[in-house]
């Protein structure tokens, strides 16, 4: 190639390079993912969020899939018939302040342990509440309050600094299925007022 043919040549090559370092910026890439040789399966969680802010909606995913099942059972182990709308428990927001109300996150006396066996209230009879909650990205349980323990093999939290029912962290990723007493019941029908008791209350 003779000296004429040189400033040709850098210029293309100079171009080539601008262009190819334009695109690199330019072009989206896809996600690291989609190159790798192995899919990884991933188990899709719900979730909430730790405050609320009134007068505004949080983002809402409109979903048929179903996310907890609950079922009831008398003493006897029989089907136990329910009417109307359920109120089920499950994390509390204690803090207010500027229109949000928050999650009472780090407790100055922190305390967990774990859930026993113990008589509720008689004030009403005695109702088994079967409950399989789908994946979740949290531990809290959700239920008819008040509750009482029915599985001494089966280990459940008590939160008592922030009066919330959890299951161990390692089972948060798959289905849950967990059992509790409640008196919330009456003839069917959920009582419109129910006592604050946690279990370390009773």
């Amino acid at each position: 190639m003779g000296w004429p043919m040189i400033g040709p040549v850098i210029k293309i090559a100079l171009a080539t390079w601008a262009l190819t370092l334009l695109l690199f910026f330019v072009v989206p890439r896809a996600p690291s993912g989609t190159w790798r040789g192995v899919p990884v399966p991933l188990r899709h969680a719900v979730g909430f969020t730790d405050q609320v802010a009134l007068g505004e909606l949080g983002r809402i995913i409109q979903k048929s899939d179903e996310v907890l099942r609950i079922r009831f059972f008398d003493p006897e182990q029989r089907p136990y018939a329910v009417e109307g709308p359920l109120y089920l428990r499950g994390a509390i927001l204690h803090y207010y302040q500027d229109g949000h109300w928050r999650f009472l996150g780090h407790p100055v006396f922190p305390f967990q342990r774990p859930l026993g066996a113990r008589p509720l209230p008689a004030y009403r009879p005695l109702v088994l509440q079967e409950i399989t909650i789908e994946p979740m990205d949290r531990q809290e349980l959700f239920c008819l309050w008040p509750f009482a323990g029915s599985d001494p093999g089966l280990w459940l939290i008590e939160d008592v600094a922030h009066r919330r029912l959890l299951r161990p962290e390692e089972n948060c990723r798959e289905r849950f299925t967990y059992t509790l007493w409640t008196t919330a019941l009456e003839e069917g029908t959920q009582a419109p007022l129910n006592p604050l008791v946690f279990p370390q209350d009773v």
